[in-house]
């Protein structure tokens, strides 16, 4: 009976999750740091909230929180000041010679990845 009942709620769990998929609210959009606004992608800026310096992969975008995921690519890496306190999802470093300096960076999902190829 306890193994019938745990596996009702698992099964619950399961729903909840497929549809929390499905509604879109799991999923984090992935930018990717755009200093410059020239969709070359990379190198050296501030990162603020304010700023519209993260290609979607159709525009430029500000900063808008912990919904998104944040990508660091580009040929060249480069120090990137963060104005104020930012949240995001995730970080991937695609690149090397990136530093991240002053400001605040929370991470609501606490995943950095570092992807060199």
């Amino acid at each position: 009976m306890i193994l019938r009942r745990h596996a009702h709620v698992l099964g619950l769990l399961v729903l909840a999750a497929a549809a929390a998929t499905a509604s879109g609210t799991l999923s984090a959009a992935s930018w990717t740091w755009d200093p410059d606004g020239s969709h070359t992608l990379g190198g050296a800026g501030t990162w603020s909230a304010a700023s519209s310096n993260w290609w979607d992969g159709a525009v430029e975008n500000a900063w808008t929180g912990p919904a998104n995921d944040a990508t660091f690519a580009g040929t060249t890496g480069g120090g990137v000041i963060l104005s104020g306190s930012l949240s995001a999802g995730n970080i991937t470093f695609s690149t090397t010679g990136y530093t991240l300096s002053a400001g605040t960076l929370t991470l609501v999902v606490p995943h950095i990845f570092f992807c060199y190829w």
